[in-house]
Formats: C-alpha cells, sequence, structure tokens
C-alpha cells in the first residue's frame, strides 16, 4: 500500500477585542454587525499540527489531548477543502483524504480568552499552506468563516475587522493592520484568568440571543461603535492611554450591559472580575 502524507504546524495568537464583536448580519459568511478592534497577545496562543494521511479513514481532532467528536473544526476542514477543489489550479491533495488535526493552547478554552480565534487562525493558516493558497486575504476570510475574531489573530498588532456596507456580500468584510504591535512598546496586557471553567452559553448562540432581544445592542451599532473606532485608533497611534483605556472599559461594561438587557439574560462576569471591573 502506498501512503503519502503531508504534514505542518503553525502556531497562532489569541486576540483581545477592544471594541467588541457582537452578532452578526450574516450567520453563513460570518459578517458582524458592526466593526471592531483588536489587539494581538503573541505569548498566549494555539500550536496546532495538521496533517493528512492516504490511511485515515476519516478527520481526527484532537484538542488538548481530548478527541473531539463533529466539532466546528471538522467543518472548517471541509470548508475549505471544498473551497480548494472550487479554487485549484493543479492538483496538491485529492478530496478522498483526511485530516489529523491535533490542537493545544497554552491558556484555558471556551473560557473568555478567544481559544477558538487562536485555534482557527492557525487551522486556516494551516490548510491555506497545505493547499497553497497565494493571497493572505483568502486565509483571513476562511478563518473568518471558520470562527469570526479568528481573521483578526491572522495579523499581527492592532486590527481593525471592517464589517463592510452588504449583508449579501463579504468582499468589504476585511480586516487591516492598524500599527504593529512594536509601535507602542510601553504596553502592557495583563491578562487574569479567575476561572478556568467553560462559559455555560457559547459566544455564537449568546451573540444570536442578543441580536433577537436586546434593544442596548442596536443603539450600541447606530450610535457608539462608529465613534469609538475612530477615537481607538487615535488614541492607538497617538499612545493616548487614558483615551485607550476609557474606550476600553467602556466597550467591556457595554458589552455586559448588552448580556444583562438579553432575554434570557447572559451573565459572563463572575464575583471576581465583577468586584475588579468595579473597583478599576
Amino acid at each position: 500500500m502506498t501512503t503519502t502524507c503531508s504534514t505542518i504546524t503553525v502556531q497562532a495568537p489569541m486576540n483581545i477585542a477592544l471594541i467588541k464583536y457582537w452578532g452578526k448580519k450574516n450567520k453563513d459568511l460570518i459578517i458582524p454587525l458592526n466593526d471592531s478592534i483588536s489587539i494581538t497577545i503573541n505569548s498566549l496562543c494555539a500550536i496546532t499540527k495538521i496533517s493528512v494521511d492516504s490511511n485515515l479513514k476519516n478527520d481526527l481532532v484532537i484538542i488538548n489531548g481530548k478527541i473531539e467528536n463533529n466539532c466546528r473544526f471538522e467543518r472548517e476542514v471541509r470548508n475549505i477543502v471544498d473551497r480548494r477543489k472550487r479554487n485549484a489550479n493543479g492538483e496538491l491533495l485529492n478530496e478522498n483524504k483526511y485530516f489529523k488535526i491535533e490542537s493545544k493552547t497554552n491558556f484555558p478554552i471556551a473560557a473568555g480568552l478567544a481559544s477558538s480565534a487562536a485555534g482557527f487562525a492557525a487551522l486556516s493558516f494551516g490548510l491555506g499552506s497545505l493547499f497553497k493558497f497565494k493571497e493572505l486575504k483568502e486565509i483571513v476570510r476562511i478563518a473568518r468563516i471558520g470562527s469570526g475574531s479568528a481573521c483578526r489573530s491572522i495579523l499581527d498588532g492592532f486590527v481593525h475587522w471592517k464589517a463592510g456596507n452588504s449583508d449579501e456580500n463579504d468582499s468589504e468584510c476585511i480586516c487591516e493592520q492598524i500599527t504593529t504591535i512594536s509601535h507602542w512598546k510601553e504596553l502592557r496586557v495583563f491578562v487574569i484568568t479567575t476561572s478556568e471553567e467553560r462559559k455555560k452559553i457559547g459566544s455564537t448562540e449568546a451573540m444570536q440571543r442578543s441580536v433577537l432581544t436586546s434593544k442596548l445592542l442596536k443603539e450600541r451599532i447606530e450610535e457608539c461603535v462608529p465613534k469609538r473606532i475612530e477615537n481607538l485608533k487615535e488614541a492607538i497611534l497617538n499612545k493616548n492611554f487614558p483615551q485607550f483605556a476609557e474606550i476600553t472599559m467602556a466597550e467591556s461594561n457595554q458589552l455586559h450591559a448588552i448580556c444583562l438587557d438579553t432575554y434570557p439574560p447572559i451573565i459572563y462576569l463572575n464575583s471576581t472580575s465583577f468586584y475588579n471591573g468595579i473597583c478599576s
């Protein structure tokens, strides 16, 4: 029996949203309701090894040592394989081959630290490399469709994810780097884990619930976000920390307010994070 195998290992960082992505106007293309801005945290990352082997009978996904069945990673792999078949200029991998994906993070998953962003960014970049996608924007797009905020983890530093004006066409839904992380060398990001428990309600379900029931969400999108995007970009480029911190905290507070305005309400703050948020 002839065996063919290709392997690639990719490390991708998590990112923290400074202006939040919360809600979609197109659930299939993952077009967000509003623009967002993030900072990439290179020291917290996902390391993903992707192997394609002719002996595999099904896709196999292992996350932090645990086999995951029928998970989003598998669906993303099939999506990228289908995309490759449509865009192929020559054969690289046959469609009947399956993937073994081993991903591990150095931070808790599903605990509000954007583990899916890091994981899907690594997966998309790795598969994009195996399939020889020629443009970075194509990798950014498949990362976004896998897990919205993953598109921001493809780029370094401060990243602006633009929603675009269309609900049906995602050509304007792109990521742009505002500046590199080295632009603001004095800035320090502290990530403090108060609980490693998984969220009781995943972000995807929570967003959908907010879109359907929160009046505050609509007001935020129309009245708050456009001004905050411009003001935060200005603060980043000018290294204006008081302005940067005020906008970041306002966004955090408003996200949790929207979660409480959602019905049934969603509570992500625990007693420790709530107390420290008030004290800050």
